[in-house]
């Protein structure tokens, strides 16, 4: 059995090897999601204006 064959049959039994690249992108996805649902028009162009104009202030 090759590797790719061994990392299907882990994958369907719930036992796949992640990297650490993996869980990163993993935790940063399920992030996104909760600040999508708690506040879906955080991403739209308005808000991002809003943000980098707050910032800009800071500095």
């Amino acid at each position: 059995m090759n590797s790719l064959d061994e990392f299907i049959a882990q994958a369907r039994a719930g036992h796949a090897p992640l990297t650490a690249a993996d869980r990163e992108s993993i935790a940063n996805h399920r992030k996104y999601l909760e600040r999508k649902a708690k506040d879906p028009d955080y991403w739209t162009r308005k808000r991002r204006k809003e943000r980098k104009a707050r910032k800009e202030q800071k500095s």
